[in-house]
């Protein structure tokens, strides 16, 4: 019942990392307790959709002037800082699909570069292992599921951000993989006066308009922001957004899992299920006492997700419960200049945007 290749899951997932448990002091736990919650239902879908692959976007690996970026190396390899206890996670970069992303994403006239660390042999190198990458694959995926990486580019138009997340679908469709894409997003960071950015109330007003357009499925109207509105907000994941839009488009159902901004940004966790999917569709989407057909049942029960033909209904809860270098460029785009992206004490991300 599941269909053989093309972007099978996709999700907006925060990067804080008090989301992972282990990171946290027992006094940090409960701050980010429904995001973590979110992040657990997030990875039984994500494990429900059976990806072969993940394609992740960060606002917080490489900046490349003019150019979105995509990982090339062999591996990718992360230490999260500033926790209680290590945190640690190397995974696998599918070379074949980053190199066909980035070809792709080229062919649509958006400029990109392929990035490589260390190691001459490119298949041997190990790239850093950005928070933004970490925290949402800790949660999907982890060492399990190989991933490619790819990082937005705010000095590009929105327009090519949305022309470059249809060439990541395009590129998943022709693929002979089932492909997960996670936009790696926090929201808002000027929630807090003693946060690192001060407190601006744009960052409410802009958390509060994409939980709005999460839960009516419309994404598209984040090209009616204006972009003074979207700096004020001090937010990091607008361009990742854009993305996600470009890839899904209006194909895709939505579905809000939870909100909070317990420190100075918001953090939200989304889940998009594709119409032609019935079987990976959440159990909540279905009216209250509607048993699900026996396939459907079958495919629920063997994925681990409770009672069979039951799910989870409305109103339950979701279940049971580093600092990093400039990295070189290869082609096949010219680069220009990297900037130096540093890993910070905060929760989220270091005071830089």
């Amino acid at each position: 019942m599941l269909p053989r290749v093309g972007l099978a899951f996709a999700c907006i997932a925060p990067h804080g990392s008090m989301a992972i448990a282990e990171w946290c002091t027992p006094e940090q736990r409960p701050l980010a307790a429904r995001t973590r919650a979110a992040f657990e239902e997030l990875g039984r879908r994500f494990d429900a959709a059976r990806p072969d692959v993940t394609v992740l976007l960060t606002p917080h690996h490489v900046h490349v002037e003019g150019h979105m970026a995509v990982v090339t190396a062999g591996a990718m390899h992360g230490i999260l800082e500033g926790g209680a206890g290590r945190v640690e996670l190397r995974a696998r970069v599918d070379r074949e699909l980053a190199v066909a992303v980035r070809d792709a994403v080229a062919a649509a006239g958006v400029p990109i570069v392929g990035l490589s660390y260390g190691a001459n042999d490119t298949a041997a190198a190990v790239m850093p292992m950005d928070w933004a990458t970490h925290v949402p694959i800790h949660f999907m995926g982890r060492d399990r599921v190989p991933i490619v990486v790819l990082a937005p580019a705010r000095d590009l138009s929105w327009d090519r951000h949305v022309a470059a997340g249809r060439a990541i679908a395009s590129t998943a469709a022709s693929s002979s993989k089932r492909v997960a894409l996670i936009a790696s997003c926090d929201h808002g960071h000027g929630h807090d006066a003693n946060g690192p950015y001060g407190y601006h109330p744009e960052s409410k007003v802009f958390d509060d308009r994409v939980v709005e357009l999460v839960k009516r499925n419309a994404l598209r109207e984040l090209l009616s922001f204006e972009p003074a509105f979207v700096a004020a907000a001090h937010a990091d994941s607008f361009w990742q957004m854009l993305m996600l839009h470009g890839a899904i488009g209006d194909r895709w159902d939505a579905e809000l899992l939870s909100y909070e901004a317990p420190t100075y940004f918001g953090m939200l966790c989304a889940a998009f299920t594709p119409r032609d999917e019935g079987l990976l569709r959440p159990a909540a989407r279905r009216p209250l006492g509607e048993p699900l057909p026996r396939d459907a049942r079958r495919a629920q029960s063997a994925a681990g997700w409770g009672s069979p033909g039951r799910g989870r209904q409305p109103g339950e809860p979701f279940g049971p419960a580093g600092r990093h270098r400039v990295l070189r460029a290869e082609r096949p785009a010219p680069i220009t200049r990297a900037r130096r992206s540093l890993g910070g004490p905060s929760f989220d991300a270091p005071p830089r945007l």
